[in-house]
């Protein structure tokens, strides 16, 4: 097992930073990094989506790190396990039979006159999970939004965090989200115009996906259910202006791998990929309107806009079929080799809301992941974007690093750590007051020779120059998915 997957067995904070090149006096707020860190480490056999949500944070101000702490999200399921000090709930990869059985029966009995097999339930340790089949670990995605930090994940309702990473606890944003709402998927888009969120949910039950608009002080303002044929996995969505756009991939919810234990979702070769687009003016039952094309599977949208002419435009990192998997074997080969079974690569897709037409254009031959925009206002045209990338398969040993592209003039830079060292998802933080250029590029950079991970500056003008500046941790950090840059002026908001 690669040692990023090794998990963090202590919640620290500490200001002992060690500081090389140059930081940015700009630089003040905090980077935000998330990812699972299991309570309890699980054999290799565990999925590497599994774990409990750990949060991440270094803290600036005008140039000067201050702190590295680190927090688990105190969800339910972690505070079972940190109780019984044992593991509880497994995951993904290899289903726990028995808490699903127990938390199912929580989720669809609803019938007051089942009260005793639902307290039954809930008083079972493998029966805390949200009201969901599913334990909330929180590990995917952080958000700002109302007044705090959104730890996401697929599978549940986010937990509303501090800055200072003390949870708060769930936000289920009140009572109009129907009873069988599983929650966000992992990555919801905030409308700075608005200040609104909104996201996709799933359900286990008809009519599987809903759409939900969320007002600044964390009221909903609205929950539309978007029918589908089947429970099938969603990650993130895209949305311009005027539209809102999901894609129903064929990864779907698969009761025979759960009850055989290899896993919870299945590729299914002969199912469609299905592109669903609505006007984000309607009120109440949206009419979403499907294109059926090729099948095919992305985690991570690019960005998306809207042409002069009204195509919708979604840019988003396509592969032919789940890269991952979602089985204990795909698992356990990512954590020896961290090679996807696909290449993923940037796509554009030119929706043409009127006709019901798309067309997919393949803008770049390289594999790339976890793109960042320059423009970060929702619906603004896409010009740079940066992404964790390498021209080949991706794996542990492959030449990974971070990756420029300017759509505008079709050029590209490329910058690679030393060997040995992977970094994560690049963070474009904008210049805003200053007036240095455009901003920054950071990315969390983990070392295996010094076993340590260091916050790595960019200048996004020349990346391939490689850091302006490091800051030294004094962890390695295990993998993180997402994170954020969260100005310091943000948190008094």
């Amino acid at each position: 097992m690669w040692d990023i997957f090794r998990p963090l067995v202590k919640e620290i904070t500490t200001n002992k930073l060690e500081v090389k090149g140059y930081i940015p006096p700009s630089l003040s707020g905090t980077l935000y990094r998330i990812g699972p860190n299991a309570l309890y480490p699980t054999p290799s056999t565990s999925h590497f989506f599994d774990g409990h949500g750990m949060i991440h944070s270094i803290s600036f101000r005008e140039g000067k790190p201050l702190e590295y702490r680190n927090r688990w999200v105190q969800t339910p399921a972690y505070m079972t396990e940190r109780q019984a000090g044992r593991m509880i709930f497994s995951g993904v990869g290899q289903p726990d039979l028995l808490g699903q059985f127990i938390r199912f029966t929580r989720y669809f009995i609803s019938s007051d006159k089942k009260d005793i097999v639902r307290r039954w339930s809930q008083n079972h340790p493998r029966g805390i999970s949200d009201f969901s089949p599913f334990a909330n670990v929180a590990n995917t995605n952080i958000e700002w939004h109302n007044g705090q930090l959104l730890a996401l994940w697929d599978g549940g309702f986010p937990y509303g965090v501090t800055p200072e990473l003390e949870t708060i606890g769930k936000v289920d944003f009140g009572t109009k989200i129907p009873r069988h709402a599983l929650g966000f998927c992992a990555h919801p888009k905030i409308d700075d115009d608005t200040g609104e969120l909104l996201g996709i949910g799933t359900s286990l039950l008809p009519p599987y996906w809903f759409y939900y608009v969320i007002n600044p002080d964390g009221s909903v303002a609205r929950v539309c259910p978007i029918p589908i044929e089947q429970m099938s996995f969603i990650h993130d969505f895209a949305v311009t202006k005027n539209y809102a756009i999901a894609i129903d991939i064929p990864l779907s919810f698969s009761i025979v791998d759960i009850v055989k234990g290899v896993g919870t979702f299945r590729w299914n070769q002969e199912r469609p990929t299905r592109i669903g687009y609505w006007s984000r003016k309607e009120c109440g039952e949206v009419s979403v309107r499907w294109i059926e094309t090729e099948g095919f599977f992305f985690l991570h949208t690019a960005g998306a806009y809207e042409e002069a002419d009204g195509t919708i435009v979604v840019l988003l990192c396509r592969y032919p079929s789940s890269p991952l998997g979602m089985s204990t074997c795909a698992a356990q080969k990512f954590r020896a080799t961290g090679e996807f079974q696909e290449r993923g690569v940037l796509v554009k897709l030119k929706i043409d809301p009127h006709r019901g037409s798309v067309i997919q254009e393949q803008l770049d031959d390289w594999s790339v992941e976890f793109p960042a925009l320059e423009n970060q206002s929702l619906g603004a045209k896409v010009n740079n974007i940066y992404f964790l990338a390498t021209d080949s398969a991706f794996n542990f040993n492959a030449k990974v690093g971070i990756r420029k592209l300017d759509l505008e003039r079709g050029t590209s830079s490329f910058w690679q750590p030393e060997p040995g060292q992977i970094p994560g998802e690049p963070i474009f933080i904008p210049a805003r007051e200053t007036s240095y250029g455009r901003g920054w590029i950071v990315t969390v950079v983990a070392d295996r020779t010094l076993q340590q991970s260091r916050v790595v500056i960019l200048d996004p003008e020349s990346i391939e120059s490689g850091p302006i500046g490091e800051v030294i941790l004094p962890v390695m950090l295990p993998m993180t998915f997402h994170g954020l840059w969260l100005p310091e002026k943000s948190k008094v908001q």
